[in-house]
């Protein structure tokens, strides 16, 4: 990415102003001009035992990677489930256009049906479809659909205002030199955002093995051991206790009253509100009339949250001092630890793998597990002697601060080599940047 790239020998004046300057020989055209748009619709009339590959707008990440499509019959597959999409076609959504789902049909993907929240870009046949991809890829594109799009919480692009958005057409053979160039430059960052992602994959599984190994057999190796009688505990320190959670832990005890007024002022913390790392982020602010009516739960420092909705989130955070005023969704559980028990060893043991594994194999539904409170209650924990459950706990904050530190610096290194990805699709797409000796005659990228 240090690589030095030349502009182009001479420039002119787009007219446009998210497009400045742009090479003298390109020219500027509406988006219609360059890609028919949304073409072609599967039928109402269509038989409801045809089968179909689905793409919804969740399915499609910021960075163009289309994930976990669902099969359906026609019959069961939502209302929105009609636009047909083929080989080279690209797909850009506009509705929440703030998720930036944006993505290339290949061959893999070419008998798919995609939601009517898409908009399909069909390319004309002096444009080349992956460069007409990575150009409503590039940062002034989306700036000018989020511009253009309307609402606060669900912002949406109408497609005729999208067809008339302004964009570049380089010669046939640039295009094929910056679509080649792309392919290539792109491929390389991904890979190393994937090797990248491995890496917090693996700290995130060691920090999940160092908590259960801490909470379920203790600090010191040399202590004898003895059957716990329970399936996920095994073999545990001969000198623990094993106890159910209910008498270890005061569980939803304190909750706000209906008759609170109205205008009670509140810091909410909903599921959604809590990573898969105990990390509680975006808490939203609410007069009491206006909050929702799951927002009950009272917390207090030292508690322990943990989801019994959506169990498989597994929103399980500590409440520190700067959460101690905060009001939680119906949806957790609060525990509050007795006199005899750590907080903060609290917080590891119900976050360690077998806890977890028990609550989800207690929970009920398929896709909205819960469990219920008293069946989590209900389930068995392990409790060592007061110093050692200290010992754990400093233990265990020492160790996991050290990984999440490694892992946060890892996500700054990803977030770099993201926005590095987008600055040059944006060059290169704009003309910034002249790649054409990167490529030879064929398309084909040299070095």
């Amino acid at each position: 990415m240090k690589r030095h790239y030349r502009p182009y020998p001479e420039y002119k004046d787009s007219g446009v102003e998210w497009l400045g300057q742009i090479p003298a020989h390109w020219d500027v055209r509406r988006l219609k001009f360059v890609a028919d748009i949304n073409t072609d619709t599967l039928p109402e009339t269509t038989p409801k035992d045809f089968s179909l590959r689905y793409i919804d707008i969740g399915n499609v990440s910021s960075e163009g990677q289309i994930l976990n499509i669902q099969d359906y019959l026609f019959g069961d597959a939502p209302s929105r489930a009609r636009r047909k999409v083929k080989e080279g076609d690209t797909i850009i959504s506009t509705v929440r256009t703030y998720l930036q789902a944006i993505a290339f049909i290949d061959r893999q993907f070419s008998d798919c049906i995609v939601s009517t929240g898409f908009a399909v870009l069909r390319p004309q046949e002096f444009v080349v479809p992956k460069f007409l991809y990575y150009l409503v890829r590039s940062k002034g594109f989306v700036d000018a659909v989020m511009a253009y799009s309307v609402g606060v919480s669900y912002p949406a692009i109408n497609p005729s205002t999208l067809a008339g958005l302004w964009v570049l057409l380089p010669p046939l053979p640039e295009q094929r030199a910056i679509a080649t160039f792309l392919d290539r430059e792109t491929a390389h960052i991904d890979a190393l955002i994937a090797k990248k992602r491995e890496l917090i994959d693996l700290l995130r599984r060691q920090r999940t093995a160092l908590i259960s190994h801490a909470v379920t057999k203790g600090l010191d190796p040399s202590v004898p051991l003895k059957d716990s009688g329970v399936e996920w505990l095994g073999q545990i320190p001969a000198h623990w206790d094993v106890r159910r959670l209910k008498f270890v832990a005061d569980i939803n005890t304190d909750t706000l009253p209906e008759t609170t007024p109205k205008d009670f002022s509140l810091r909410y913390i909903d599921i959604g509100n809590v990573s898969s790392e105990g990390q509680i982020l975006n808490i939203q602010d609410y007069l009491f009339g206006d909050a929702p009516s799951r927002a009950r739960r009272k917390v207090k420092e030292g508690d322990t949250i943990i989801s019994t909705v959506r169990t498989y989130l597994q929103a399980i955070a500590f409440i520190d001092r700067q959460f101690s005023d905060c009001i939680v969704s119906t949806g957790f559980a609060v525990l509050r630890p007795q006199e005899f028990v750590v907080p903060k060893f609290l917080y590891y043991l119900v976050r360690s793998k077998g806890f977890v594994d028990a609550v989800m194999a207690y929970s009920v539904g398929v896709s909205y597990p819960a469990i219920n409170p008293s069946t989590l209650a209900g389930l068995w924990v392990l409790l060592p002697p007061l110093s050692e459950q200290r010992a754990i706990a400093e233990y265990l904050d020492c160790e996991t601060a050290r990984i999440d530190g490694l892992i946060q610096k890892i996500e700054k290194s990803i977030e770099l080599l993201q926005r590095q990805r987008t600055a040059l699709i944006s060059a290169a797409v704009t003309g910034k940047i002249d790649v054409r000796d990167m490529v030879d005659d064929r398309g084909v990228g040299v070095l």
